[in-house]
């Protein structure tokens, strides 16, 4: 059995259970236009006979993905900037959410507060009545489902900088996969590579998730030098053909230069060493190998 849905340009037919309920809220908030059945399908009386062939009305974590996925599409149509808008707003409130309901979609990330005897009897029972093939497929399934997540580009960013002198990505979307996002606190160390992620989010788990405290990779604080010097002296050199070269907005360049240079210079300086020690290391094992087959 099939029903229509519409696109920005053609109609397709889908099975109802492909589609999404148009009369609940949040999934009238979250989903795509080409999510739900065509308008014309969308009266009560044809609704409760596509109910009954599985037209969904819950968000569950495959509901989750097609939102993402959707949010992708849209926010990948560079002809259409309406679209392309949409894909950001609907990116935050997929992120918001995520963000109130953490406990629900991702209950291993979650705390654990329970008593010893209570930890105890949880493991006996675990051990004598747990199905453990059945508990490590759904693990499985868990991680396939968190790591798509991850890789999908629905995440809100900006897409201006927020200096001038910051380097940014040409031609930016307004969605990105969560693992190229950076916070505010990271933006002048990454943002070339990484997208300055346009919303807050409370839950520590998803900053972790996302991983926001992760340390920058060296190689994205390199390039990012690198920018940061061909954007300084760019400004520098339009200031100069335009008489102020020596006036506050000059200073006040130089400054935000000298302010956030050296943390870059750090960092490359931490990576170096840390790749210097690991190289001695693992000379060293082999040297200790050598000297046992002697």
């Amino acid at each position: 059995t099939t029903t229509t849905t519409t696109t920005t340009t053609t109609t397709i037919l889908r099975s109802p259970s492909e589609l999404y309920d148009p009369e609940v809220p949040q999934l009238r908030a979250l989903m795509g236009e080409d999510s739900f059945p065509h308008e014309r399908y969308c009266e009560r009386k044809f609704l409760s006979a596509l109910r009954e062939l599985g037209l969904k009305s819950n968000l569950s974590w495959d509901a989750i993905l097609d939102c993402a996925r959707s949010i992708e599409r849209d926010g990948n149509q560079r002809d259409d900037e309406d679209r392309r808008k949409m894909a950001g707003v609907r990116g935050r409130q997929l992120l918001e959410f995520l963000d109130a309901n953490v406990a629900e979609y991702f209950p291993h990330l979650m705390p654990k507060e329970e008593s010893t005897s209570r930890s105890l009897l949880r493991r006996v029972n675990a051990a004598l009545f747990e199905d453990v093939e059945k508990k490590q497929r759904d693990k499985d399934l868990r991680n396939e489902r968190i790591q798509t997540l991850l890789s999908i580009e629905w995440m809100p960013v900006r897409t201006a900088p927020l200096h001038p002198l910051l380097p940014w990505p040409d031609d930016p979307s307004p969605v990105c996969s969560p693992l190229r996002t950076c916070t505010t606190e990271r933006v002048w160390l990454v943002s070339y590579r990484r997208r300055l992620a346009e919303c807050d989010v409370r839950s520590i788990e998803l900053r972790k998730l996302f991983g926001w405290f992760d340390p920058p990779e060296v190689e994205d604080v390199a390039m990012q030098l690198k920018c940061l010097a061909e954007n300084f002296n760019k400004l520098s050199q339009k200031m100069k053909q335009a008489g102020g070269g020596t006036g506050s907005a000059a200073n006040a360049l130089r400054q935000m230069v000298t302010s956030e240079v050296p943390r870059l210079y750090g960092i490359l300086d931490n990576g170096a060493a840390s790749s210097l020690s690991e190289s001695a290391s693992a000379s060293s094992s082999e040297e200790r190998e050598r000297e046992r087959e002697r």
